[in-house]
């Protein structure tokens, strides 16, 4: 006898795309691992930003780590030997990546920044890795986000990584990740793919403090700086391999007040 078929409540379509991103979810992280590995044995690699990390972590340190959403395929694995603790958009794309996350031994929280009703989790979201990271106040952590994220415009960060370390006394750093050899993906954030023999490494810059009892003013103040190093990170990457940025980073004009409930 067959059993109730899945998402009974979705069009035949839907129900055939959620059945095909199933499948992604437990074929593409082996296939994603095995790719890295072949760039990172044939490429020359300097991961001096990702043991500085690790040794800040062993540390106790408490650290939210920004990047541009444009590295989001290359993070996980160049972060790898750290438990980081990140947002994953919800929705079919945000599955394969959570995916990909475990499998690296990553938390992956799922929330986004979307307008569309059944996508507004992007608090619920910030709550969880606010809980996430007060439970592991003693040991550090580090927790990244993509600010631009997760639907652009491209370099435009919203607030919420400022109300992040408020509430768990971490402090800011930003990471861009450079590849000599790459190809850019022809969605809204460029996303980086590195390529086979690439030169890779990564630059760090903070910290950026978020004192306690911070107000709104302050807030705004540090994102519009953290906004502004991505930025530079962006075009400095891009100039170290002589050709122009892509894509053109924008600026958020101001953070839109919203209100919060600590959790």
């Amino acid at each position: 006898m067959k059993g109730p078929a899945p998402f009974p409540h979705l069009t035949l379509s839907r129900r055939a795309k959620k059945a095909g991103v199933r499948a992604l979810t437990r074929c593409l992280p082996a296939l994603y691992r095995a790719y890295m590995v072949l760039v990172y044995a044939t490429g020359r690699v300097d991961d001096s930003a990702t043991r500085e990390l690790i040794a800040r972590h062993r540390a106790g340190e408490r650290i939210v780590l920004l990047m541009l959403h444009q590295d989001v395929f290359v993070a996980p694995w160049f972060l790898r030997g750290l438990p980081v603790c990140g947002l994953a958009a919800i929705g079919d794309a945000g599955d394969i990546i959570a995916a990909a996350m475990d499998s690296l031994g990553h938390t992956a929280v799922r929330g986004g920044t979307s307008e569309r009703a059944s996508r507004r989790r992007a608090l619920g979201g910030l709550r969880e890795m606010i809980r996430y990271g007060k439970a592991r106040t003693r040991e550090g952590f580090v927790m990244a986000l993509t600010p631009d994220g997760s639907y652009g415009p491209p370099g435009a960060c919203k607030p919420g990584f400022g109300l992040l370390a408020l509430e768990t006394g971490a402090e800011l750093w930003c990471i861009k990740i450079r590849a000599s050899r790459a190809l850019y993906a022809p969605t809204w954030d460029r996303t980086m793919i590195p390529l086979p023999f690439a030169a890779l490494t990564a630059e760090m810059s903070g910290p950026f403090q978020v004192a306690a009892h911070t107000d709104a003013n302050a807030l705004e103040i540090i994102r519009r700086n953290v906004e502004t190093r991505l930025h530079e990170l962006h075009r400095e990457a891009f100039d170290s391999i002589g050709r122009a940025p892509v894509p053109e980073m924008k600026n958020l004009e101001r953070a839109a007040p919203r209100s919060w409930t600590p959790s």
